[in-house]
């Protein structure tokens, strides 16, 4: 996130997450044990920047910017986390005639960049690099979106079974195939894994209240102009 002042001599600049009115740095320095939390500013320049490595969503929120000058100067920010999602076309339950092909279509949204990988998974045995009659290709659609398409040709009986798309970035997706002669229904329930995100605590500092209330008060003329 970034924030711009003109040339202001000796004067400090700070960051500040609202939800909690936890100081996070002021100029340089880190004023919280969260080690993802950095502060970046170029001799000169007016252009201060907070990096915030390895996002969690629960990082998203309204962050201040404030320059400690009289009166002193904010910048409000929101920073918006993506949380990607995996879904495979189709429902949770796939049937297939023998000798027909089975084709899959993993689809990670909400996801700006693409996942380090993905992995597919034949009941608990990975087949990315073991697929004699098929193939997998990943292809980015959109700014946000991409997709994975799992491919075999000629299905058999050996081929039912749960299949998984487990992308690097977000929760796995996973789907039943079924390959039988005719036409069957069956309500399946899907049996993802889920993956238990950990979250980081951290204790922070306060912010004089004059100087909290006068950038609040900034912050509300803004939004009700």
């Amino acid at each position: 996130m970034h924030c711009f002042f003109e040339a202001f001599g000796d004067k400090t600049v700070s960051w500040v997450r609202l939800q909690d009115f936890h100081v996070l740095t002021v100029g340089k320095y880190t004023y919280t044990t969260d080690e993802r939390f950095k502060a970046f500013h170029t001799e000169y320049s007016n252009e201060w920047t907070l990096k915030i490595e390895l996002v969690q969503e629960s990082d998203g929120g309204f962050y201040e910017c404030q320059l400690t000058s009289n009166p002193p100067v904010c910048q409000v920010l929101y920073l918006h986390v993506l949380v990607p999602q995996t879904d495979i076309h189709g429902g949770s339950d796939l049937f297939v005639d023998p000798g027909s092909p089975i084709n899959l279509t993993c689809v990670i949204s909400d996801s700006p960049e693409l996942p380090s990988f993905i992995f597919w998974y034949h009941n608990n045995r990975m087949i990315n690099y073991d697929l004699p009659r098929g193939h997998i290709f990943v292809q980015k659609i959109r700014q946000d979106t991409a997709i994975s398409k799992l491919y075999i040709e000629d299905a058999r009986p050996g081929d039912s079974g749960n299949y998984t798309c487990d992308p690097s970035n977000t929760e796995p997706s996973s789907v039943l195939v079924h390959v039988v002669k005719g036409e069957k229904q069956a309500s399946v329930q899907n049996d993802g894994r889920p993956r238990n995100a950990s979250a980081v605590g951290t204790k922070g500092s306060y912010v004089p209240l004059h100087l909290l209330y006068f950038c609040l008060q900034q912050l509300y003329q803004h939004w009700w102009r």
